[in-house]
Protein backbone atom coordinates (compact mmCIF):
# COMPACT_ATOMS: atom_id res chain seq x y z
CA UNK A 1 0.00 0.00 0.00
CA UNK A 2 2.71 2.29 1.03
CA UNK A 3 4.87 1.64 -2.26
CA UNK A 4 1.28 2.50 -4.38
CA UNK A 5 0.89 5.49 -2.52
CA UNK A 6 4.17 6.59 -3.09
CA UNK A 7 4.17 5.56 -7.03
CA UNK A 8 0.52 7.69 -6.91
CA UNK A 9 2.65 10.70 -5.14
CA UNK A 10 5.26 10.39 -7.95
CA UNK A 11 3.23 10.62 -10.77
CA UNK A 12 1.08 13.23 -9.52
CA UNK A 13 4.45 15.56 -9.12
CA UNK A 14 5.45 14.89 -12.02
CA UNK A 15 1.97 15.95 -14.08
CA UNK A 16 2.41 18.92 -11.76
CA UNK A 17 6.31 19.72 -12.99
CA UNK A 18 5.58 19.27 -16.59
CA UNK A 19 2.08 21.29 -16.14
CA UNK A 20 4.54 23.80 -14.67
CA UNK A 21 6.49 23.82 -17.59
CA UNK A 22 4.05 24.08 -19.79
CA UNK A 23 2.48 26.96 -18.55
CA UNK A 24 5.88 29.12 -18.61
CA UNK A 25 6.12 28.33 -21.92
CA UNK A 26 2.50 29.62 -22.85
CA UNK A 27 3.08 32.46 -20.70
CA UNK A 28 6.53 33.05 -22.56
CA UNK A 29 4.82 32.61 -25.81
CA UNK A 30 1.89 35.09 -24.81
CA UNK A 31 4.14 37.66 -23.21
CA UNK A 32 6.40 37.84 -26.79
CA UNK A 33 3.07 38.07 -29.38
CA UNK A 34 1.34 40.82 -26.68
CA UNK A 35 3.81 42.99 -26.36
CA UNK A 36 5.21 45.83 -28.09
CA UNK A 37 4.64 44.99 -31.63
CA UNK A 38 7.06 45.64 -34.45
CA UNK A 39 6.88 49.55 -35.56
CA UNK A 40 6.30 49.92 -39.50
CA UNK A 41 8.57 51.74 -41.04
CA UNK A 42 7.48 55.48 -42.39
CA UNK A 43 8.59 57.92 -44.93
CA UNK A 44 8.91 60.39 -41.99
CA UNK A 45 11.82 58.49 -40.50
CA UNK A 46 14.09 60.21 -43.42
CA UNK A 47 15.29 63.50 -43.28
CA UNK A 48 13.97 65.98 -45.69
CA UNK A 49 17.33 66.70 -48.10
CA UNK A 50 17.90 70.25 -48.27
CA UNK A 51 17.92 71.22 -51.83
CA UNK A 52 20.99 72.15 -54.39
CA UNK A 53 22.41 75.14 -53.78
CA UNK A 54 24.18 76.06 -57.00
CA UNK A 55 21.92 74.04 -59.91
CA UNK A 56 18.65 73.23 -60.61
CA UNK A 57 17.37 69.38 -60.48
CA UNK A 58 14.99 67.78 -62.88
CA UNK A 59 12.99 64.92 -61.11
CA UNK A 60 13.33 61.37 -62.74
CA UNK A 61 11.19 58.82 -62.64
CA UNK A 62 12.30 55.26 -61.61
CA UNK A 63 12.03 53.91 -65.16
CA UNK A 64 14.38 57.00 -66.12
CA UNK A 65 16.84 56.11 -63.18
CA UNK A 66 16.87 52.62 -64.07
CA UNK A 67 17.42 53.10 -67.50
CA UNK A 68 20.21 55.43 -66.63
CA UNK A 69 22.17 52.95 -64.16
CA UNK A 70 24.86 51.08 -65.72
CA UNK A 71 25.16 49.68 -61.75
CA UNK A 72 22.06 48.80 -59.03
CA UNK A 73 23.05 47.29 -55.82
CA UNK A 74 21.39 47.02 -53.06
CA UNK A 75 24.38 47.67 -50.41
CA UNK A 76 25.03 49.12 -47.03
CA UNK A 77 27.22 52.11 -46.11
CA UNK A 78 31.13 50.10 -45.13
CA UNK A 79 32.23 53.30 -44.61
CA UNK A 80 32.57 56.55 -45.05
CA UNK A 81 35.89 57.78 -46.74
CA UNK A 82 37.97 60.89 -46.78
CA UNK A 83 37.27 63.55 -49.35
CA UNK A 84 38.99 63.16 -52.84
CA UNK A 85 40.78 66.04 -54.04
CA UNK A 86 41.87 66.05 -57.39
CA UNK A 87 43.79 68.42 -59.94
CA UNK A 88 41.14 70.15 -63.11
CA UNK A 89 41.98 71.95 -65.45
CA UNK A 90 39.00 74.59 -66.05
CA UNK A 91 39.16 78.04 -67.11
CA UNK A 92 37.73 80.44 -65.03
CA UNK A 93 35.12 81.75 -67.73
CA UNK A 94 34.13 78.24 -68.44
CA UNK A 95 30.69 77.48 -66.63
CA UNK A 96 32.64 75.04 -64.14
CA UNK A 97 34.88 77.46 -63.71
CA UNK A 98 31.92 80.21 -62.50
CA UNK A 99 30.46 76.74 -60.49
CA UNK A 100 33.35 77.11 -58.50
CA UNK A 101 33.81 80.92 -58.03
CA UNK A 102 30.53 80.57 -56.52
CA UNK A 103 30.90 77.79 -54.00
CA UNK A 104 34.64 78.86 -53.38
CA UNK A 105 36.06 76.42 -54.73
CA UNK A 106 39.96 75.97 -55.90
CA UNK A 107 40.01 76.07 -59.62
CA UNK A 108 42.52 74.18 -60.41
CA UNK A 109 41.14 71.25 -58.02
CA UNK A 110 37.82 69.45 -57.43
CA UNK A 111 36.94 67.52 -54.62
CA UNK A 112 34.08 64.66 -54.19
CA UNK A 113 32.87 62.86 -51.28
CA UNK A 114 33.44 59.33 -51.14
CA UNK A 115 31.76 56.45 -49.35
CA UNK A 116 32.17 52.65 -49.49
CA UNK A 117 29.62 50.32 -50.18
CA UNK A 118 29.21 46.30 -49.27
CA UNK A 119 27.39 44.66 -51.99
CA UNK A 120 24.41 42.72 -51.35
CA UNK A 121 22.50 42.14 -54.03
CA UNK A 122 22.89 43.21 -57.67
CA UNK A 123 19.51 44.35 -59.57
CA UNK A 124 21.31 45.39 -62.96
CA UNK A 125 25.10 45.46 -63.90
CA UNK A 126 28.06 43.58 -62.57
CA UNK A 127 29.62 44.00 -59.43
CA UNK A 128 32.63 43.28 -56.79
CA UNK A 129 32.14 42.89 -53.20
CA UNK A 130 32.76 46.37 -52.37
CA UNK A 131 31.50 49.42 -54.82
CA UNK A 132 32.72 52.69 -53.98
CA UNK A 133 30.66 55.81 -54.87
CA UNK A 134 31.66 59.67 -55.40
CA UNK A 135 29.66 62.41 -54.97
CA UNK A 136 30.11 65.56 -57.09
CA UNK A 137 30.91 68.81 -55.25
CA UNK A 138 27.48 69.91 -56.43
CA UNK A 139 25.58 67.65 -54.77
CA UNK A 140 27.93 66.54 -50.76
CA UNK A 141 25.98 69.57 -49.29
CA UNK A 142 22.47 68.17 -50.38
CA UNK A 143 22.82 64.28 -50.31
CA UNK A 144 22.03 61.45 -47.70
CA UNK A 145 24.11 61.90 -44.71
CA UNK A 146 25.83 58.25 -45.00
CA UNK A 147 26.63 56.52 -42.00
CA UNK A 148 27.79 52.96 -41.31
CA UNK A 149 25.82 50.21 -41.79
CA UNK A 150 22.74 52.31 -43.62
CA UNK A 151 21.35 50.13 -46.25
CA UNK A 152 19.93 51.67 -49.78
CA UNK A 153 19.34 50.89 -52.80
CA UNK A 154 21.76 52.98 -55.26
CA UNK A 155 21.87 53.63 -58.93
CA UNK A 156 24.93 53.81 -60.18
CA UNK A 157 26.67 55.27 -63.33
CA UNK A 158 30.42 54.79 -64.31
CA UNK A 159 32.02 57.74 -65.69
CA UNK A 160 34.79 57.44 -68.49
CA UNK A 161 37.44 56.77 -65.79
CA UNK A 162 35.91 53.84 -63.99
CA UNK A 163 34.21 56.06 -61.21
CA UNK A 164 30.59 55.27 -60.10
CA UNK A 165 28.22 58.56 -59.74
CA UNK A 166 24.43 58.34 -58.29
CA UNK A 167 22.11 58.88 -61.73
CA UNK A 168 20.70 61.89 -60.13
CA UNK A 169 22.00 64.25 -57.55
CA UNK A 170 19.38 63.82 -54.40
CA UNK A 171 16.39 61.06 -56.10
CA UNK A 172 18.16 58.23 -56.92
CA UNK A 173 18.96 56.99 -53.43
CA UNK A 174 16.75 54.86 -51.78
CA UNK A 175 16.39 53.91 -48.16
CA UNK A 176 16.02 50.19 -47.24
CA UNK A 177 14.32 50.09 -43.69
CA UNK A 178 15.04 47.32 -41.05
CA UNK A 179 11.14 46.38 -41.98
CA UNK A 180 12.29 45.83 -45.58
CA UNK A 181 10.32 48.68 -46.77
CA UNK A 182 11.72 50.86 -49.43
CA UNK A 183 11.91 54.74 -49.06
CA UNK A 184 13.11 57.17 -51.51
CA UNK A 185 15.75 60.27 -50.52
CA UNK A 186 13.63 62.84 -51.98
CA UNK A 187 9.61 62.13 -52.52
CA UNK A 188 8.47 63.91 -55.91
CA UNK A 189 5.69 62.95 -57.90
CA UNK A 190 7.38 60.52 -59.89
CA UNK A 191 8.89 58.53 -57.12
CA UNK A 192 6.12 59.25 -54.67
CA UNK A 193 4.03 55.54 -55.18
CA UNK A 194 7.33 53.74 -53.97
CA UNK A 195 7.44 55.83 -50.88
CA UNK A 196 6.51 52.47 -48.56
CA UNK A 197 6.88 49.34 -51.16
CA UNK A 198 8.14 46.65 -49.44
CA UNK A 199 11.88 45.40 -51.15
CA UNK A 200 10.68 42.39 -52.74
CA UNK A 201 7.80 44.80 -54.85
CA UNK A 202 10.55 47.63 -55.63
CA UNK A 203 12.82 45.13 -57.12
CA UNK A 204 10.19 43.49 -59.10
CA UNK A 205 9.58 47.42 -60.51
CA UNK A 206 13.30 47.82 -61.67
CA UNK A 207 13.25 44.22 -63.36
CA UNK A 208 9.90 45.42 -65.00
CA UNK A 209 11.98 48.59 -66.44
CA UNK A 210 15.03 46.52 -67.48
CA UNK A 211 12.92 43.67 -69.23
Amino acid sequence: MNNLFRKTNGLRSNRLVLLAVIAGVIALVSGCTSGTPIRTSSQADYPVLPEPDFITTVPLSLSEQVTGASLIVDATVARVLPDETVPLNVDPNSPEGQINAKIGADPTTITYGVISFRVGQVLKGTAAQTVTMKISPLARDCSPDFQPGDRLVLMLAKSANGDYFSVAIQDAYWYVASDLRVYPAVVTDQLRQYSGTTLASFEASVKNVRG
